[in-house]
């Protein structure tokens, strides 16, 4: 697939995603896909960084920082290169493997644990992947603060909908069963993790 078909496909997926994530592709493909159209918001995201003479994503932790002083500021003395660095591991690393443990734990717990649906994993990650593209648009506002962080989460809440829509699509379930499998998902992985906390406090 060129490149100029990947932006168009984006775009379609953003405006149009009941029509545009019906194409199942492989995982290998879907990564294709997705660090393809990276290159967008990492350029993006590192000028948005130098132009703003760098953030430190630490910050938020200042209060606790405070008391390392020496620390923080050797820290805020290297904005650019560590806001820069977060950029591209945000992009880059953390959100590839959340795809592949969020659809890989969904396709175990769905498909394999409640017996849902009977698709291969690919359909799956395909779905994850459609779904995390809207998001994709807006991670290089990542360093403008609460604005960027304003357009992430609307961005990432039309993400959720894509990804139903595009799980309803590519495991031929209804929509409402879709969006059924993501609160069994969450939910399973919240009381397992409620019981694995328990048993490590009792411990």
């Amino acid at each position: 697939m060129e490149y100029a078909e990947y932006l168009k496909l984006w775009a379609n997926i953003m405006l149009h995603p009941g029509k545009n994530t019906k194409k199942e592709l492989s995982v290998k493909n879907a990564f294709k896909m997705y660090y393809a159209l990276a290159i967008i918001p990492v350029v993006l995201g590192l000028v948005l960084v130098y132009l703003e003479g760098g953030f430190n994503p630490f910050s938020a932790t200042a209060g606790f920082a405070s008391m390392h002083y020496a620390l923080f500021e050797t820290l805020n003395n290297y904005k650019v290169a560590i806001g820069a660095a977060f950029v591209l591991l945000l992009i880059l690393v953390l959100e590839p493997v959340s795809m592949l443990a969020n659809s890989a734990l969904y396709h175990l717990i769905v498909c394999k644990l409640f017996r849902v649906y009977n698709k291969k994993y690919p359909a799956v990650f395909t779905a994850v992947m459609y779904g995390v593209l809207p998001a994709l648009m807006v991670y290089w506002l990542y360093p403008a603060g609460y604005i960027g962080s304003l357009f992430m989460g609307i961005f990432g809440i039309w993400g959720l909908v894509v990804e139903i829509i595009a799980l309803s699509n590519l495991l031929k379930i209804s929509r409402l069963k879709a969006l059924g499998t993501i609160i069994l998902y969450a939910l399973t992985v919240f009381v397992v993790a409620f019981v694995v906390a328990a048993i490590a406090a009792v411990a």
